[in-house]
């Protein structure tokens, strides 16, 4: 099989998602999962991406801060081998971020990671008005590199609402659970 950084070699820019790809937080989805129901009155078990859209329909504020508040200060661990191929190949790509979580929380793992600066653009769940599966980020990645050759990129992730974004925004997917220790 290809090492991760022989698979990615082809391409300029490399996306990558954050959690259970660089790192796995430990968001207690479920919990998460639980108020956004309570607040919007809905099934608990929609899915989380419907939920989330749902309590952001009728207050975003709220929908933000609940997410916030279960991500403040998460623990992770690490895919040690996953920062090691970004840390190898970083001269020889760009590279952005494009994930579910909020800002604070990327910024502050990619930090405690030493890889911040490693990141041409980091584009969060609170800096765009749709989610994943949607391409919407993957787009504001492009226009904040101010390069749209969709054939110049690939997005690293783990879960089929990456793997739909990417088809979505028309570029090259891989998944990264193969490549993972």
């Amino acid at each position: 099989m290809a090492t991760l950084a022989e698979v990615i070699k082809p391409y300029p820019i490399v996306v990558w998602d954050l959690d259970h790809t660089i790192a796995s937080l430990d968001v207690d989805w479920a919990g998460l999962k639980v108020e956004l129901a309570a607040f919007c009155q809905a099934a608990v078990d929609l899915p989380y991406h419907e939920l989330f859209s749902k309590a952001a329909q009728l207050d975003s504020q709220q929908a933000f801060a609940l997410q916030a508040k279960y991500e403040a200060g998460v623990s992770y661990q690490i895919h040690q081998s996953i920062v090691e191929t970004i840390r190898d190949t970083a001269n020889n790509h760009t590279f952005a971020i494009f994930t579910d979580n909020l800002q604070a929380t990327a910024e502050r793992v990619l930090s405690e990671l030493n890889i911040l600066n490693l990141f041409a653009s980091v584009v969060t769940k609170d800096q765009v008005t749709n989610w994943k599966p949607t391409a919407t980020g993957l787009i504001k990645v492009m226009s904040n590199l101010n390069e749209l050759d969709k054939a110049k990129y690939v997005l690293i992730g783990d879960s089929w609402k990456d793997q739909q974004a990417a088809t979505e925004a028309e570029i090259a997917f891989v998944d990264i659970i193969p490549f993972q220790e």
